[in-house]
């Protein structure tokens, strides 16, 4: 028991002391090159402290050699079995920042590539290694299983850190007007950014919001204008399909309240072309139809309903309330579908007393009018009941 319990202490010994010593280097090197990088990436740097099974430059750069030494379909193979190993041995990390130091090397290749002078034996050889990189980056986006389970290796992480790399030297201009040098770059750029937003269409709401801020945040955003709205129309498509779906599943719609999902908010409840058109209406009154039949879509147009009239009644975390206001008075077919879905079946006294203070608010304010909020026998029974009951 003494000689387990004395090696077992000596192998903590000597993890700290491992830990200690990478400690003191990583300091020293960020001493040396005079660290500017916010707090997120030196979190990222400390990983390595806790971390020596994830890649160093050295392992990062014999595997690279061995990827652009390789064929198109043997980079998908040699890929595929990191990724395996890694699941394996439970390093997933390992691989993740892999594909982290990919963009990373491809960002210090054009920082070189830009300080250089001579076109010839200085840029052009750099601008190659940086195309280079990318054929590697477009290899790794063909993993597919690396955007899959509920902790996959390609996460939002490491989609913000990739995006934004590839639109940051969108604005960047030779001062000799040669700019032709970066055409094949730029246009890769694109193509790049682009296959990476196709790949997260299943995560669209979480990537729309990254969008909005990489748009809104970067003091050259007007260079990448074309390639960004392509990619969020992309992502909106992809989102309003899943907005729709929301209306068939449990809760769908209920799901939405409360602070988050803003993307979602931001397409049901204001006036836009991507949801409020009649193909999406088509949809949402083919799902509509058997409301009256199935609990859990008249559910989520009961919420829906709830949702419009209490943003346009009152302050809501929805939208601002003339927005939704302005929805409703605009689109008579949304109205008309969510409604009648409501009304379609027969709902529990609170829940119609709610719905029917709604109403009445909703009326009053000339939003909305009685023909276009009819109501079935049921609904005024049971409200000329409530009110026997509240008087």
């Amino acid at each position: 028991g003494f000689a387990k319990t004395f090696a077992r202490t000596s192998l903590v010994k000597d993890i700290i002391l491992e830990k200690k010593e990478r400690l003191q280097m990583l300091y020293e090197s960020i001493r040396a090159h005079d660290w500017m990088g916010g707090a997120d990436e030196l979190k990222k740097l400390f990983l390595v402290v806790e971390s020596p099974e994830l890649f160093t430059w050295k392992e990062y750069y014999e595997f690279k050699e061995e990827l652009l030494h390789s064929s198109v379909e043997e980079q998908s193979s040699k890929l595929k079995n990191l990724i395996i190993e890694a699941r394996k041995d439970k390093e997933i990390e390992r691989v993740r920042e892999f594909i982290r130091m990919l963009i990373r090397d491809r960002e210090q290749l054009y920082s070189q590539a830009v300080e250089e002078v001579d076109l010839e034996t200085g840029i052009k050889p750099l601008l190659t290694k940086v195309k280079d990189v990318m054929d590697i980056c477009f290899s790794v986006l063909k993993v597919s299983n690396i955007f899959e389970g509920h902790n996959p290796i390609f996460n939002d992480d490491v989609f913000r850190e990739w995006y934004a790399n590839l639109v940051k030297w969108a604005h960047f201009k030779r001062r000799d007007g040669k700019d032709y040098v970066y055409n094949e770059i730029r246009k890769l750029e694109a193509e790049l950014a682009f296959e990476l937003a196709i790949k997260f269409k299943h995560k669209a709401s979480a990537i729309l919001d990254i969008l909005s801020k990489e748009r809104n945040g970067s003091p050259h955003s007007e260079n990448f204008k074309e390639l960004h709205e392509k990619i969020t129309e992309t992502m909106e498509k992809a989102l309003v399909e899943q907005l729709v779906e929301r209306f068939s599943k449990i809760d769908g719609i209920k799901e939405l309240w409360g602070e988050h999902h803003r993307s979602e908010k931001r397409l049901l409840f204001y006036v836009n072309s991507s949801f409020h058109n009649e193909e999406v209406y088509r949809a949402l009154r083919n799902i509509a139809a058997g409301a009256s039949r199935n609990p859990e879509i008249h559910k989520n147009f009961y919420e829906y309903t709830v949702m419009l009239f209490d943003g346009a009644t009152g302050e809501s975390s929805l939208a601002p309330k003339a927005d939704i206001q302005k929805l409703l008075k605009e689109k008579n077919e949304l109205i008309d579908i969510a409604w009648k879905a409501t009304v379609s079946r027969q709902m529990n006294r609170r829940s119609v007393g709610d719905l029917d203070r709604y109403r009445s608010k909703i009326i009053e304010a000339g939003i909305l009018n009685e023909e276009q909020l009819k109501t079935p026998a049921w609904y005024e029974e049971l409200i000329s009941d409530v009110k026997d009951k509240d008087s």
